[in-house]
């Protein structure tokens, strides 16, 4: 009896032991597995933060290349825009000194211009005996741009040039010489003759008073025959080495003689167009005188 109540009683203890087993065993299963899976989930995070610096020092490589290459960019710029300032600088040194030219030609012309004036006056308001000597000892001048102040004041100041310079008027004649003639070119057809025998009738009216005005250049024009000149209005003068050619009646071209001879010209330069031009000679007692009048246009 003692026995059967022992067996009833270690029957429950034994079954609740098992039990007690099986859960351990469920519960270890599980940290086996919780294990696993922290294990599994360490090992991919490292691999994804050993994957992501990677990635940040490929990124670093990449900026540290740029920026060495930025700075080499920077460089070169910095190196072309100094060499662009230099060179900035010496072209404001060129425009400099050139403007400071500029300045003392435009003195010049001015005082050319007053010297002018001053002489016009005198002429016209004084018969002082110096002025008048003044203006002598400047026709009779070897210089040209001297001969040209007595030229400008005297021949300038008359009216209508081209009817005196015709009738070889009393201011004229001091002006001219025989030996080497008076005449004009002009073209009535096609070619450009030269006439000697001056009839006032046949000429082209000029008025010296329109130009005396302006100032005087010891320059070439450029174009203002056929094509509209850039230069400034103006009595252009310059050196010559031979008198324009013209063509006779058989239409056989001739040229000038005086080939020997020191030869100037003016242009007389207005409104963009050479309106026509006076040649002088330099005699060989180094006297300047009035020659011919060049009447020519563009389509001669």
């Amino acid at each position: 009896m003692k026995t059967i109540l022992l067996t009833l009683l270690l029957v429950p203890i034994i079954s609740f032991g098992q039990n007690k087993k099986k859960q351990i065993e469920a519960l270890n299963f599980s940290l086996d597995s919780l294990n696993n899976v922290l294990t599994t989930t360490r090992d991919n995070s490292i691999k994804e933060i050993n994957l992501l610096k990677t990635n940040i020092d490929s990124l670093n490589n990449f900026i540290d290349y740029e920026n060495k290459k930025n700075t080499k960019e920077k460089e070169f710029l910095n190196n072309q825009i100094n060499s662009l300032n230099k060179k900035e600088k010496l072209l404001n040194k060129k425009i400099d000194s050139l403007n400071s030219f500029l300045v003392k030609l435009s003195n010049e012309n001015n005082i050319l211009g007053l010297n002018i004036d001053s002489l016009k006056l005198e002429l016209t308001t004084s018969t002082n005996k110096g002025v008048l000597q003044l203006i002598k000892r400047s026709r009779n001048s070897t210089n040209f741009k001297s001969f040209l102040f007595s030229f400008v004041v005297e021949v300038g100041s008359l009216d209508n040039f081209s009817e005196q310079y015709a009738n070889s008027s009393e201011i004229i004649a001091k002006y001219t010489n025989s030996k080497f003639g008076t005449g004009y070119y002009s073209n009535p057809g096609a070619l450009c003759y030269l006439f000697k025998d001056i009839e006032f009738d046949n000429m082209v009216i000029i008025d010296l008073k329109n130009y005396m005005n302006l100032p005087l250049y010891n320059e070439k024009v450029v174009d203002g025959f056929c094509e509209p000149s850039k230069q400034e209005d103006g009595l252009y003068y310059n050196k010559i080495n031979r008198l324009p050619p013209h063509y006779d009646e058989e239409f056989r071209k001739i040229d000038q003689p005086f080939e020997d001879y020191n030869k100037m010209s003016i242009n007389f330069l207005k409104d963009d167009y050479i309106n026509f031009t006076l040649y002088f000679i330099q005699d060989n007692d180094k006297k300047w005188y009035l020659t011919y009048i060049d009447n020519c246009d563009c389509s001669g």
